[in-house]
């Protein structure tokens, strides 16, 4: 987990760079798609508590870890999935004219939700495929302190997420 002068950046930030670039363009798919389909959406206030909040983003967090059966695959399509979904809501309901509620009602929670998510499908991605090219190589799956490197992001995700949550229900009306 440690940059060096001569490696770069270690294979857990890499895939963790991974995963945010596969939301990205997911998210820019999706809001292309609202654009090109002339989509509307009319954001609708929700009153919901953070554990609510916090239980669905676990839930997404624990599909995205099905990576780590898959070599990273589920994780990747995860992460499409969620990103065009997202990215179209946001545009579809921004063309119709809500812009502001969509910057009011997601733009606080925005940064530790997604980032709660990239960082733990990152642990997935990075985790997965190593598993996966063991196995192929015929090898333990698990060398020392792989488990520990995942627990260490997935908490991080997970402190995220639980911010996230709390901004959500407290502060954003969407």
């Amino acid at each position: 987990m440690t940059e060096t002068a001569h490696h770069g950046p270690s294979k857990e930030r890499l895939a963790v760079g991974l995963a945010a670039a596969t939301l990205t363009v997911a998210m820019l798919a999706g809001a292309l798609a609202a654009y090109a389909s002339d989509a509307g959406l009319t954001p609708t206030r929700v009153d919901v508590s953070a554990l609510e909040v916090f239980r669905t983003n676990i839930t997404v967090l624990g599909g995205l870890a099905l990576g780590l059966f898959t070599g990273g695959l589920a994780t990747v399509v995860g992460l499409l999935q969620n990103g065009l979904v997202f990215g179209y809501a946001i545009a579809a309901a921004t063309l119709s004219g809500h812009g502001g509620a969509v910057a009011t009602g997601v733009g606080p929670h925005l940064l530790p939700e997604l980032g709660g998510f990239v960082v733990g499908a990152g642990a997935d991605l990075w985790l997965g495929a190593t598993l996966a090219s063991r196995f192929l190589r015929r090898r333990a799956l698990l060398a020392r302190g792989d488990l520990r490197t995942w627990l260490r992001f997935q908490g991080a995700a997970v402190l995220l997420l639980a911010i996230g949550a709390i901004i959500e229900a407290v502060v954003s009306h969407v």
